[in-house]
């Protein structure tokens, strides 16, 4: 309701009805490893992968693969899906999945998704492909090659005319190429 100076200002307010589900508020997570981490790793905790030979990733809204005519929707309920040695071993709605995990589980880990979705990589291309940590600061950069002792770019990696790509200078330590 709406009161000015203690006024009502609606009579006849308009009410839509909402779904339980919009009701339900959602539960806090707990961010105690991600404080300890971040103090631990000074706020930069390493961006390495964890590796896991078999993955059950649970609680998994929508799930899509590629296939010959593009990107196909596995289920759009939740659902399981299973990865035995980095390729998708099972996936369907429900937890049926689950059976083919457990007979590896010693290798294996459990991700609950909290109802997020699975979907195939995305790549991108451009010209700053991991050789840029900090954007603008020239030396994380990879700005000019020039030879310190002649003041140009060295003959031998094409003069002047030099086209640098990203192959001459990845560096694979950057959070950026991680």
């Amino acid at each position: 309701m709406v009161y000015i100076d203690g006024i009502q200002q609606q009579y006849t307010p308009h009410k839509t009805a909402r779904p339980a589900a919009f009701q339900k508020l959602p539960t806090t997570p707990n961010f105690d490893q991600e404080a300890a981490d971040a103090v631990k790793y000074d706020g930069l905790p390493p961006l390495k992968s964890r590796k896991a030979k078999h993955v059950a990733f649970v609680n998994v809204t929508t799930a899509y693969i590629k296939s010959m005519d593009g990107v196909t929707k596995l289920f759009d309920q939740p659902g399981t899906v299973v990865a035995l040695n980095g390729k998708i071993a099972c996936a369907s709605a429900g937890s049926s999945c689950l059976s083919a995990f457990r007979q590896e589980e010693e290798e294996g880990e459990v991700v609950d998704l909290g109802g997020g979705s699975i979907m195939p990589g995305l790549t991108s291309f451009g010209s700053q492909l991991g050789l840029t940590e900090i954007q603008f600061e020239p030396s994380t950069n990879d700005g000019n090659i020039n030879d310190p002792l002649i003041g140009r770019v060295p003959p031998i990696v094409g003069g002047d005319l030099a086209v640098i790509r990203a192959v001459d200078g990845l560096s694979f330590g950057g959070r950026n190429a991680l």
